[in-house]
């Protein structure tokens, strides 16, 4: 029986032109998820999205002028001439004249304006050499490498440029941006308060070290820096989305939109002002308004695989799992090293079922972010539902390398010591987890199921309803707490366990299931059918509702209804020879003789010790005056089931119509002992003189 579940699907995070984390960004929980750790299906995936906590995106909106030299380099490159012919001159020039720095520094803004970075570098480099003391020429040198994410070397011309000419103004600045790059984070507050310091009108240099503060947490400075830029230029929009930004982290959603409307009335062909919107409002949880914004980032930029991501992240909210399979290959396609999206893509196939397919898209987002201990735990999980035990074992325990103490890798691996048959193991491991993480629900319920199969049914029970607290509307967790109760013979309270668990998910189909049993049993045929109708909604249990809902229909005498159910059931599983053998009954008292026969007699040519079928075969048998062969097959009932009453009972009628009176006496009383209470054998056994029980 399917066990419900899910794992995070991460949505990239909002864009910011201030600071950036690298273009991927590092996939994080929602702050919600610290507190209730991510579910799986023992284990497995599911599909409710989790947030990432905001990246500011080298990719992202504008650098606020002056993230990388490009900006400020841009005031002569941009006028510049990259253009093939234009550089080749000017290398016919330097050719003529090589210790001319003036022709070295054209040579070298035309390599820069037509993108050639290694010959710019190697010009401003020559220009350093001829000019040493030259601290603009340094500037650029440092520009350059920068724009080559060369840090180190970008850094030591910088620093070198400040030495030169303390009072430069972009030398502190492009310090400070290069510093916070490099994660010298406090290097970089400290360069960008010099630049300040210097230009107090600047709003680029208030940005930066808004930027700055931001990537230290010291977010008042930062969110005051921001507000210095503004008031300064109430025109720049980088600022304004970058607040926006701070504001995200903070949840304050409401201000976060209204400073990226802001930005985007200033700057309205930018993309990512609409992205970060979206993200906002994703964080929010206004999937209509979300999908609205991500749809305007595309339309703004069709390439915008962020943007494509987090629409197949609402998606996945709204349970649609083509559109939302379509949207992360879609957003691969544009950037297939887009860790998260492949990550996603291959959580999207779980909740799908395509187990060898997610496999392979979370082996890719393990080769993209190989210590991402997120993209190990959902390749370990995943692999441990197609059976590979020992692989996703190996996964988690790379998690635990990654990420120490992570009580949900920790549970993980005990999941896979259980399915190694290592219960005793397996508790202790889910001890240790629950002490790490004792906010972590699944936990708790791994550690009942555990101790419920090693038989401590009391602690199982207190644990279960430890991860009910916990999580009360988890439906998995109320359904295995109603298996548990009857097992303890709590027939009443588990039944209302059940119905916690379809009260917490009315589409969770195993406690459909056992409500539709429980009903059965009561002679609420009605309830019943309603019941099992719901439960076969799930693919995976849609058989045995079918087979059920036939034995709900055939009680009520609805014959048609009934074999229409169990044919149902056999086009499903057409080896599902328990079916069979109540179809060949159905078929049996519709009149239906010859399809009977058949139907019970290759329900035993595929389970020949299947005491039911050998039992209706006798009716029709007999129906078609082989009363020996009728005799015959009760006995193979009875061989095959010997606690079957009623196979005991209509053998002993068989027998007493022979004559045969003293065996029909005992199979009636046999009958009696199995089920006391039955009339009918109680009946037949007095008629015979036998002593019918009181």
């Amino acid at each position: 029986m399917r066990l419900a579940c899910c794992l995070p699907l991460l949505f990239a995070a909002a864009s910011a032109g201030a600071a950036d984390a690298g273009a991927e960004g590092q996939p994080v929980l929602l702050a919600q998820a610290a507190k209730k750790a991510p579910k799986a299906e023992s284990p497995a995936a599911g599909a409710p999205a989790a947030d990432a906590d905001p990246v500011e995106s080298e990719a992202g909106i504008h650098s606020a002028g002056g993230e990388s030299k490009e900006a400020d380099i841009g005031q002569t490159a941009a006028q510049a001439d990259g253009s093939n012919e234009a550089i080749a001159a000017a290398k016919d020039a330097v050719q003529a004249s090589p210790l001319d720095a003036g022709l070295q520094r054209v040579l070298a803004e035309r390599c820069f304006a037509g993108g050639r970075y290694d010959c710019a570098l190697a010009a401003f480099d020559q220009v350093t050499r001829l000019s040493p003391a030259d601290a603009s020429a340094r500037i650029d040198l440092g520009a350059v490498y920068f724009q080559l994410g060369k840090f180190e070397p970008a850094l030591a011309q910088f620093r070198k440029a400040t030495e030169l000419e303390p009072q430069s103004f972009l030398a502190w600045l492009d310090l400070g941006i290069a510093s916070r790059r490099a994660g010298l984070v406090h290097d970089s507050v400290a360069a960008l308060r010099k630049a300040t310091g210097l230009r107090p009108n600047d709003v680029e240099a208030w940005s930066q070290l808004a930027a700055a503060y931001a990537r230290r947490h010291a977010i008042d400075e930062a969110i005051a820096a921001y507000g210095k830029a503004i008031a300064l230029d109430p025109k720049h929009a980088a600022s304004h989305s970058n607040l926006g930004n701070i504001y995200l982290e903070q949840a304050k959603y409401r201000d976060a939109i209204a400073a990226y409307d802001r930005a985007a009335k200033l700057d309205p062909k930018d993309p990512d002002y609409a992205y970060n919107r979206g993200v906002a409002l994703l964080r929010s949880n206004d999937l209509d308004g979300a999908a609205k914004a991500f749809k305007a980032a595309l339309a703004l930029q069709p390439g915008h695989a962020r943007a494509l991501n987090n629409l197949g992240v609402i998606h996945s909210k709204r349970k649609e799992i083509p559109e939302m399979i379509e949207a992360f290959q879609g957003a691969l396609r544009i950037d297939p090293r887009f860790g998260q999206a492949a990550h996603n893509l291959g959580l999207a196939y779980l909740a799908d079922g395509k187990l060898d397919l997610a496999i392979s898209a979370l082996q890719d987002a393990v080769l993209l972010a190989p210590s991402s201990a997120d993209a190990h735990r959902a390749l370990g999980d995943a692999l441990f539902r197609k059976g590979h035990i020992a692989l996703a074992k190996a996964e988690y325990q790379e998690v635990l390398r990654l990420r120490p103490g992570d009580a949900a890798a920790m549970r993980q691996s005990a999941m896979a010591l259980a399915a190694e048959g290592k219960t005793g193991a397996a508790i202790g491991q889910l001890r240790l987890a629950i002490e790490l993480n004792r906010y972590d629900a699944r936990a708790f319920f791994f550690l009942a199921k555990a101790l419920a199969e090693q038989g401590e049914a009391d602690e199982a029970e207190k644990r279960y309803r430890e991860s009910l607290a916990l999580d009360p509307d988890d439906p998995e967790t109320h359904f295995f707490l109603g298996e548990l109760l009857v097992a303890r013979n709590r027939a009443t309270q588990a039944y209302a366990e059940y119905e916690a668990a379809t009260k917490a998910d009315p589409a969770y189909g195993p406690a459909q299931f056992r409500l539709g049993e429980a009903n059965l049993a009561r002679k609420k045929f009605d309830t019943a059918v309603s019941f099992f109708e719901a439960a076969g909604k799930d693919a995976e249990l849609r058989p045995e509702a079918l087979f059920k809902l036939g034995e709900a229909w055939e009680l009520q005498g609805r014959l048609e209804k009934a074999i229409k159910s169990y044919q149902e059931a056999l086009d499903l599983r057409p080896t599902y020879s328990q079916v069979r053998a109540e179809l060949c009954s159905a078929l049996f008292r519709q009149g239906q003789l010859e399809e009977a026969l058949a139907e019970c007699r290759r329900a035993i040519r595929e389970k020949p010790d299947l005491g039911r079928a050998h039992y209706y075969l006798a009716f029709a048998l007999y129906k078609k005056g082989l009363a020996d062969a009728a005799v015959e097959s009760l006995q193979a009932a009875i061989q095959a089931q010997p606690d079957l009453a009623e196979a005991h009972y209509q053998l002993g009628r068989l027998l007493a119509e022979r004559g045969d009176t003293e065996t029909a006496r005992k199979s009636y009383g046999e009958a009696l002992r199995l089920k006391p209470g039955y009339d009918e054998a109680q009946i037949a056994l007095q008629k015979l003189g036998g002593n019918a029980q009181k």
